[in-house]
C-alpha cells in the first residue's frame, strides 16, 4: 500500500487559493481543497484546526503579500497608492470582495495602524494626531473599497480619476474638520 503524500501548510494554502480563484472563498471546503491536492480531508485538518483557520491563512498570505510593497510607496505617493493597491488586488483576486461584508481579518487592522504611522511622517498629514489619522483612514476605507469593487467588476477603468473624484474630497473634509473618532474601531477590530 502506498504511503499518503505529505503536504506542508503552504501547499494546503496554495490549493485553497486555487479553489478560491476558481469558485470563490465560500467554496473552500476540506473536500474541495483535498481534491485539489489529490488526497483526503485529513490533509487539511492535520494542518489547520478548521476551514475558517485555513481561510484566514489564505487571506493573510494574499493581503500580507501585497502590503509590504505598498507601504514604502505611501510616504512618497500618499493614500492614492493605497487605493491603487486595493483596486489592483481586487482585480487580481476578486474572491477577496467576499470579505467586504464579513468580519475583517486582523491584518487590515495592522495595516491601518502602520498607515497612520506613515501618514504622520508626511507633510500633508503631520499636523494630525494619531487618532485624527485613524479617523481619516476610517473615512477613506469605504470609498476606497467601493473603488476596488468597481475596478474588479470593470466599472472603473481610471483609478486616478476615481481617487480624485471620490477619495480626495473625503481627505479634504477630514483635514478641515479633524474628527477624532475611528469609525472602524470595535466593529472591524474584534
Amino acid at each position: 500500500m502506498a504511503r499518503p503524500r505529505k503536504f506542508e501548510r503552504a501547499q494546503v494554502v496554495d490549493a485553497a487559493l486555487i479553489v478560491a480563484r476558481r469558485k470563490g472563498l465560500g467554496e473552500i471546503t476540506a473536500r474541495s481543497v483535498a481534491l485539489e491536492l489529490g488526497g483526503s480531508t485529513s490533509i487539511i485538518y492535520g494542518r489547520f484546526e478548521s476551514i475558517e483557520a485555513l481561510q484566514a491563512a489564505l487571506v493573510e498570505q494574499v493581503i500580507g503579500g501585497a502590503l509590504p510593497a505598498l507601504m514604502p510607496r505611501v510616504q512618497e505617493e500618499g493614500l492614492k497608492v493605497v487605493v491603487w493597491g486595493l483596486c489592483t488586488l481586487a482585480e487580481r483576486e476578486p474572491w477577496l470582495l467576499e470579505l467586504i461584508d464579513a468580519k475583517a481579518h486582523p491584518i487590515w487592522s495592522q495595516a491601518r495602524q502602520m498607515l497612520a504611522m506613515i501618514l504622520g511622517t508626511m507633510e500633508r498629514y503631520a499636523h494630525l494626531e494619531e487618532d485624527e489619522r485613524l479617523a481619516l483612514i476610517s473615512r477613506v476605507t469605504m470609498p476606497a473599497v467601493g473603488l476596488a469593487v468597481a475596478a474588479a467588476t470593470g466599472e472603473l477603468t481610471d483609478v486616478d480619476a476615481g481617487y480624485e473624484a471620490v477619495v480626495e474630497p473625503v481627505i479634504a473634509h477630514v483635514l478641515r474638520t479633524r474628527p477624532r473618532d475611528n469609525l472602524l474601531a470595535g466593529r472591524l477590530e474584534e
